[in-house]
């Protein structure tokens, strides 16, 4: 994990990290422009004035991922996932259920080698 500065461009797998208090993350592209999105920017630790830091990640497939709790919001349910790098992140409860239904599961964690792709988790399949 590195930080971000302004003007740096991501690479293919790369992404930019947020990460509050309670260990949930935010991970996001930049804009077609180049920006940072202003969901993004917005996304804070309970307040505005606390800036949290900005990281780049690369995200690679690994296994170690583990179903935290599920929410159900006004438009969609979420299943908030522990990453194998230490926070959570949330992907739809839908496509976590569609994993599941493919993919072994034991206490929580996935089998196999997974890496999160534009609100997904995606399996490395050989």
């Amino acid at each position: 994990m590195k930080l971000y500065n302004t003007g740096d461009i991501l690479g293919e797998d790369e992404y930019l990290l947020k990460i509050r208090s309670d260990n949930t993350g935010f991970l996001t592209k930049l804009t077609k422009k180049g920006e940072l999105p202003k969901s993004f920017i917005d996304w804070n630790d309970y307040s505005p004035h606390r800036i949290l830091p900005i990281h780049i990640v690369k995200e690679i497939f690994t296994s170690g991922w583990k179903l935290e709790s599920w929410r159900f919001g006004t438009s969609q349910n979420w299943a908030t996932i522990w990453h194998p790098m230490g926070f959570k992140v949330e992907i739809y409860l839908s496509d976590f259920l569609r994993i599941i239904q493919k993919n072994d599961i034991h206490k929580g964690e996935l089998i196999g080698a997974f890496k999160w792709q534009e609100n997904k988790l995606i399996k490395h399949e050989l």
